[in-house]
């Protein structure tokens, strides 16, 4: 078993957390999901059917669901209590530390439940409370890096890259960008991969890792991109409707998908009438 951590899931302007986790799924591994919040109404009516099935299927850290389970956990708390003031102090922004500790807590205690043993997370807070789990109770953690946190919100990283798993980026100059900030060792952690899962890979892979042969192609059934900044992009739109959709409100363009193939791109032809009937 593999545990997925998101802070907000599943987010109308992410399809490709969601994605990630339908192919892992579909590759044969049982990935279960944990987040901290869920869409509120007016948001949940504009996810596909298949985004809603996800969050009857995710388990939600609510503070009511985990505080019992913290408070049974003195010794631990203990141990975390000093990573979670050093995280704090690192991190660029500063949520409340005290809530950290406790959903790092509330998460150990899902995961002893449930035999899992390793978790992935996604941005920045969720790859905080992997990092706590980990100083905690020992639990392995891999992250996926994207090019908006490198650039606003990279203070708790080389923290982070003292112990996680492996690293996966799915841009080549946020990587390159971080790596120049970090020790040399970080490189062995990082891997450039585009949202997928790599069953191939040696230990590591034992969680989530990220299959760069199956990106391409995911991309490439998808007509259109949401461009957000110069590094931050998602190939994830079947239609220049739904891809308009997803910046409205956070800016952005939207361009065809350069990876499409010119038989994805032409429209389908339609039959017309018939003269000889």
């Amino acid at each position: 078993k593999i545990a997925y951590l998101i802070g907000n899931f599943p987010v109308l302007s992410e399809t490709f957390v969601a994605q990630e986790i339908e192919r892992l799924r579909t590759c044969g591994l049982n990935v279960r999901v944990f987040a901290f919040g869920m869409p509120n109404a007016a948001d949940l009516e504009k996810l596909t059917p298949s985004l809603r099935d996800l969050t009857r299927d995710t388990q939600y850290l609510f503070p009511r669901r985990i505080i019992a389970a913290a408070a049974m956990q003195p010794l631990a708390a203990l141990r975390g209590w000093g990573a979670n003031q050093t995280i704090h102090a690192a991190a660029s922004l500063k949520p409340r530390r005290s809530w950290r500790l406790i959903r790092a807590l509330g998460l150990i205690d899902r995961m002893r439940r449930e035999g899992i043993t390793h978790v992935h997370a996604h941005w920045p807070y969720a790859t905080q409370v992997a990092y706590l789990a980990h100083r905690m109770a020992g639990i392995s953690f891999s992250i996926s890096i994207h090019a908006h946190e490198v650039a606003h919100e990279n203070g708790h990283f080389p923290l982070i890259f003292e112990s996680v798993s492996f690293a996966a980026f799915c841009n080549r100059g946020a990587m390159k960008h971080l790596l120049a900030q970090l020790p040399p060792e970080a490189q062995a952690r990082a891997h450039l991969v585009y949202h997928g899962v790599d069953l191939e890979a040696p230990a590591v892979a034992v969680a989530a890792g990220f299959l760069a042969s199956t990106a391409r192609e995911a991309r490439a059934q998808q007509q259109w991109c949401a461009y957000y900044d110069a590094y931050t992009y998602n190939c994830g739109f079947r239609s220049f409707a739904q891809c308009l959709a997803t910046i409205s409100g956070v800016g952005g363009a939207c361009r065809r998908n350069p990876f499409a193939t010119v038989e994805q791109r032409r429209p389908p032809r339609t039959r017309g009438p018939d003269r000889y009937r």
